[in-house]
């Protein structure tokens, strides 16, 4: 169902949906590549005040590429150069209870531009969402750990200042690489990251790589100052363990 569409908007405000969803499909007259400044909150707006985000201020070009990662690709057509089927749980329908509803909203989009989001129902209701955080090392930080247990994927931006990145696992193990040697393994894991209007195949974002996270504890980064990093994460969570 449609949800949103509009051109000469620098923001979508709150967009409100009252109905269980699986999934977001949002698209763009940008591709992916040129959506640098947008960013997606996502949340479940309950009742007694405790909402539940599963996106706040996330960059939109990160939280595209989380959910179309592995199988799925970015899609277009004549219309936009940026279609994506954004789940937001694995098996379903984020249930949501009476009285509630699920919110999302865009900022900082480009007035030139059109931006179209649609809601997808499921016909089975889940407790399980995913949750994305957004985490920053700053420009002057030349060495930084951060911790990424329990998630399993996550969205790397890769600023030439970047000399190594460390993955260390559940096993004490620790592994070094090269910021090419990641963009390889990630293309050989997806090596269909969009399919453009042209009918070409993309293999991946020009300045960003997605990465699985499975048994691993964080991640290090050493790197030279004047360019801020930015990660976002995805892991699975519950709503009825969720605060």
């Amino acid at each position: 169902m449609e949800s949103y569409i509009a051109t000469g908007r620098t923001k979508t405000d709150e967009q409100k949906i009252t109905k269980s969803i699986a999934s977001l499909i949002i698209c763009s007259t940008k591709t992916v590549d040129e959506l640098t400044n947008e960013n997606i909150t996502v949340w479940i707006e309950r009742v007694n005040g405790s909402n539940v985000y599963l996106a706040q201020s996330v960059k939109l070009s990160d939280f595209l590429m989380l959910t179309n990662f592995g199988s799925d690709a970015i899609q277009s057509d004549a219309t936009y150069k940026t279609i994506a089927l954004c789940e937001l749980s694995s098996d379903g329908a984020v249930q949501l209870n009476e009285g509630e509803s699920l919110k999302y909203k865009i900022d900082s989009l480009i007035s030139t531009h059109t931006y179209a989001v649609y809601t997808v129902e499921d016909p089975v209701n889940t407790l399980e969402l995913f949750l994305f955080d957004r985490k920053t090392i700053g420009s002057e930080e030349l060495q930084k750990s951060l911790d990424v247990r329990n998630a399993d994927l996550c969205v790397i931006d890769m600023h030439p200042s970047i000399k190594e990145i460390s993955f260390k696992y559940e096993n004490g193990m620790q592994v070094k690489f090269l910021p090419f040697e990641l963009r390889t393994i990630a293309r050989d894991i997806d090596p269909v990251f969009s399919i453009n209007q042209n009918a070409s195949v993309s293999q991946g974002h020009s300045q960003k790589v997605c990465l699985p996270l499975v048994a691993v504890n964080s991640i290090e980064f050493v790197k030279d100052t004047g360019a801020v990093i930015e990660i976002t994460t995805r892991k699975a969570g519950n709503l009825l363990t969720i605060e």
